[in-house]
């Protein structure tokens, strides 16, 4: 039954994004958030009249022990502390905002750098605001019951297909989003550079839309092998902190320096992946709907595979961009490969660029004057 379903809505994005295109997935996004905030709003008002008020619920959620707002303990093994979460946020916002396809594809959409700086503070702020009310609404359903949508709205007609609606919208958003980017860097950085002769934009699109058509079908196949895994978002967690930390460093080693060839960089990401899946093994310990029993006999587990997922995405940038630079020191050496004007440096690295000048010059000068003082 979840196969069928997932087959459906995949095989309606990728007809919306054979018809439209990014337009059409823009605005679908707009609508489907739309329908996300909508939801979150009827559950959180529902909730706290069914419970009673918003200081019931807010007593019922500390009896509970889910309000720990600030646990300032530095212990890389705790699930849930300020600073794995603060991490955990810090390099999810740079990955997304710097070095995520899908973002960054949108950012280039805009007419200009200003539009688009508007836009990630609009987006910034409206994420926030959606973080704070899928929280609140979590509070809200644990004073209540697991299933609320289903149980407390159904004498509502609507409210419940609204809710769900509201719910699908968010993972049709990022199908949408992940199609449409992935066929475009295709097709940008595989399949131009290769094509013999230059391709006309009309040839390559419809390149764009048969790759959409087959990552679309490799999506349902994925269906096969997670219909059966009891936590999706645990195996998310896991395949998105295997990817975040290395191509993070990627894009950082990119704009930071220009000593980094595509060799090395490629090299390098791989490393870091298989260093980080060694991490990633076995960190989930405990699994959902798993009996114990009582052992007589005390395991003692590999230090690795007791930090906590928050630390992940932190770890895997650090490897990744050691792994990196001594990739590059070894294949690179001292090779300058990024030119000295290319738009992908960032001003930092400008900066850094130009005092590096003045120093030599500044001692290209010492140097001559010596030498002129030394033939007087």
């Amino acid at each position: 039954m979840r196969f069928v379903r997932v087959t459906r809505y995949t095989t309606s994005v990728v007809f919306l994004l054979h018809m439209g295109g990014l337009k059409a997935v823009l605005w679908t996004d707009l609508f489907q958030t739309v329908l996300m905030f909508l939801c979150l709003f009827i559950v959180f008002v529902v909730g706290i009249a069914e419970v009673g008020g918003i200081g019931k619920v807010f007593r019922i959620a500390a009896a509970g022990n889910r309000l720990q707002y600030f646990d300032m303990q530095f212990d890389f093994t705790s699930r849930v502390t300020f600073w794995n979460m603060w991490s955990r946020g810090f390099i999810l916002g740079i990955y997304h905002y710097g070095a995520n396809q899908v973002e960054v594809q949108r950012s280039l959409c805009m007419s200009d750098c200003k539009k688009a700086q508007r836009a990630l503070s609009c987006s910034s702020i409206t994420i926030a605001i959606v973080y704070n009310m899928t929280c609140y609404a979590g509070i809200v359903l644990y004073a209540l019951l697991p299933y609320f949508i289903i149980t407390r709205l159904k004498s509502f007609p609507g409210l419940t297909g609204l809710c769900i609606a509201g719910i699908f919208s968010g993972s049709l958003s990022s199908i949408s989003s992940a199609i449409n980017s992935m066929s475009t860097v295709s097709v940008i950085d595989f399949v131009m550079p290769s094509s013999p002769s230059q391709l006309s934009q009309r040839m390559l699109v419809l390149i764009a839309k048969i790759l959409s058509l087959v990552y679309g079908i490799a999506i349902i196949g994925i269906t096969f092998t997670i219909s059966n895994i009891d936590s999706i978002f645990q195996a998310e967690t896991a395949f998105m902190s295997l990817a975040e930390g290395p191509v993070l460093t990627v894009f950082l080693i990119g704009v930071l320096t220009r000593k980094v060839s595509d060799k090395s960089a490629t090299i390098g990401l791989l490393l870091g992946m298989a260093l980080i899946g060694l991490v990633l093994h076995s960190v989930v310990i405990v699994l959902p709907h798993c009996h114990w029993r009582p052992v007589t006999a005390l395991m003692d587990t590999f230090v690795l595979y007791k930090i906590a997922a928050g630390w992940i995405p932190g770890i895997g940038t650090f490897i990744g961009f050691v792994v990196l630079l001594t990739t590059s020191l070894l294949i690179d050496r001292n090779r300058n490969i990024i030119t000295s004007d290319s738009k992908c440096l960032s001003p930092v690295t400008y900066w850094w660029m130009s005092k590096s000048t003045q120093i030599k010059q500044s001692k290209s000068n010492t140097i001559c004057t010596i030498n002129q003082e030394d033939e007087l």
